[in-house]
């Protein structure tokens, strides 16, 4: 059976029309309203409209359209990013290219051993 059709024949059993100018307005017996277009502009609008009024009348299936318990929420645990070694090579290429300046005991470091290479010849 078409969506449209159920909605017809769920309509006829279950609801009272209150209103048809632009939009079929019907009571339902809870009370509330059923309201339909009269030309609906979506595909899928007719399938929407049937789902909402079945749960409205309480027929849809155990579960649907009812609000449930909420899942716990997800702890994330924090990971602590690995230690990268350090590689001297590549660090003391970067600061003769001007990458990156050397500390102050660096400097001095190199200063003295410098001074003992040139002592030494």
């Amino acid at each position: 059976m078409t969506p449209s059709k159920e909605i017809d024949r769920l309509l006829e059993e279950h609801a009272v029309l209150l209103r048809d100018k632009n939009h079929l307005v019907f009571r339902l017996p809870g009370g509330q309203t059923f309201v339909r277009a009269k030309t609906p502009s979506d595909h899928r609008s007719e399938r929407n409209s049937l789902a909402d009024l079945k749960i409205r009348l309480g027929l849809s299936g155990p579960g649907r359209g009812a609000p449930g318990v909420r899942r716990e929420k997800k702890v994330r645990q924090h990971v602590e990013a690995p230690r990268v070694k350090p590689n001297p090579a590549l660090r003391n290429g970067l600061i003769l290219a001007g990458g990156i300046r050397a500390t102050m005991a660096e400097q001095v470091s190199a200063l003295l051993s410098e001074m003992r290479m040139a002592h030494a010849a």
